[in-house]
């Protein structure tokens, strides 16, 4: 399963450097909702593990990069146990994608009455 998820994931990150499909805001003020909004209109929202997925193109530190950003939906079928266990065998697989992620964060947001975890990453391209 995890070498689907490593393919998967290096395809989508491949479709993504050549696209328009940009964010240009700074990683502690992502508005994910609108983030994974703009994605679903450019048919950019992926399944990885139990995450949805989607991708951008970004600069950080003055380098070209790739933001993928990767949110759960938590509500109270699942437990601590469950969603950290996904957690960590995402960044297993980016870890073993991607070798160096120059940033890795996750953020707790509630949304209506439902709760997310989203997980972002940042890879550059140099």
């Amino acid at each position: 399963m995890n070498e689907k998820n490593i393919d998967k994931l290096k395809d989508i990150f491949e479709s993504i450097i050549d696209s328009d499909i940009k964010y240009s805001g700074l990683i502690k003020d992502i508005d994910y909702f609108s983030l994974f909004c703009k994605a679903h209109e450019k048919n950019n929202i992926h399944k990885i593990l139990n995450f949805d997925t989607c991708m951008f193109n970004y600069t950080y530190k003055n380098t070209p990069s790739i933001l993928m950003l990767f949110s759960i939906n938590v509500d109270n079928k699942y437990g601590v146990k469950y969603i950290s266990e996904n957690v960590m065998e995402l960044i297993n697989i980016l870890e073993k994608t991607f070798i160096k992620l120059e940033h890795v964060s996750t953020d707790e947001v509630k949304f209506d009455d439902h709760k997310f975890i989203y997980v972002s990453v940042i890879k550059n391209l140099e």
